[in-house]
Formats: C-alpha cells, sequence, structure tokens
C-alpha cells in the first residue's frame, strides 16, 4: 500500500466518504471528509488540514464525527504502508459558516503526521 492509500485508508475508516482535497466528486453526497494530500519521508512532519461537512438541521452528528476523530487521534493514531508507517494526531475542531446554506455543517481541524519510514 502506498502512502496516499494508507492516508485515504486512514480517512475512511470514520464510517464517511472521504476524499483528498483535489478529488471531490462534483455529486459528492454529503456528509464527508476532505483532506490535504500530503506524505513525507523519514523523520518529515507534515500539517494536513481536515474539514468535515454534514447537511443538517442542528451541529449535534457533525459535533460528533468530530469527536470519534479526536478520540481517536488523541493519543496518535498509526498507520501503515508498503516500508513504513506514520503517526497521526489531530488537533481541535473549529466551527465553519458555510456561505450556501445554514444546513451545511462544517469543521476544520489541523492534523499533524509524523512520517517515521524511509520510504
Amino acid at each position: 500500500m502506498t502512502k496516499a492509500a494508507a492516508l485515504y485508508q486512514f480517512f475512511s475508516s470514520f464510517g464517511i466518504p472521504a476524499y483528498a482535497v483535489t478529488d471531490v466528486p462534483d455529486d459528492a453526497v454529503l456528509p464527508y471528509l476532505v483532506y490535504e494530500l500530503f506524505v513525507g519521508a523519514f523523520g518529515d512532519i507534515t500539517y494536513p488540514t481536515v474539514e468535515l461537512y454534514d447537511y443538517s438541521e442542528n451541529t449535534k452528528p457533525i459535533n460528533a464525527k468530530a469527536q470519534e476523530i479526536s478520540d481517536r487521534c488523541h493519543n496518535g493514531a498509526p498507520i501503515r504502508y508498503d516500508g513504513g508507517g506514520a503517526v497521526i494526531f489531530c488537533g481541535t475542531w473549529q466551527g465553519l459558516r458555510d456561505e450556501v446554506s445554514d444546513q451545511i455543517k462544517r469543521r476544520r481541524s489541523n492534523f499533524t503526521i509524523h512520517w517515521v519510514s524511509n520510504t
């Protein structure tokens, strides 16, 4: 598995579709997660931004999903790929207002990925 595939697998593991920011399909259905695809080499630290999107009357579902992700990454979540691995940490989630609709809920967090591999 490549580094990009390992990141996709990790971000897709929360029960909603996940897309690299450059690969969100035009017909994507909410809820979903969008992440910046940054890969590093041994010893690198990258800081991708992750956003959650949902369509709801209230913020309870999106806040619950943000908490679920935070709980998994609180002490660092390991990912593995061919030849190595990385550890992902989640930052604080920020609520954002969507300009299109008040029912589209958004949350943004800056993640930290420690790359612990030579490949």
